[in-house]
């Protein structure tokens, strides 16, 4: 029989996510987010996470390379996304990019 208090389960991943960025413990929270994506990959959660950690909330400015990295993260999340999240999602990421322009 299984031990269940050692199974790693999608909420509680996503519960010591938000903890983790709430905090603004981006380096912790990195490495939850990836770890999300490798056990959930169909899960859109993890990418998303991803977007706001590289981007600091869409709060950071990054360099062109950093940018096709996130670009990779935005397109998975949107791909992922329901109907109605990938209006947010999109014009929060569209609001970053205008943003980045004008740096």
């Amino acid at each position: 029989m299984k031990d269940s208090s050692k199974r790693i389960t999608l909420k509680s991943l996503i519960e010591k996510e938000e903890e983790l960025i709430n905090s603004k413990d981006y380096k912790g929270a990195l490495s939850n987010a990836n770890l999300i994506v490798s056990k959930f990959p169909k899960n859109v959660y993890g990418y998303k996470s991803l977007l706001k950690i590289k981007t600091n909330n869409f709060e950071k400015y990054v360099n062109q390379e950093e940018l096709k990295e996130i670009k990779k993260y935005y397109e998975m999340a949107f791909n992922l996304s329901k109907k109605n999240d990938k209006v947010h999602l999109k014009e929060s990421f569209d609001s970053y990019l205008y943003d980045l322009k004008e740096v």
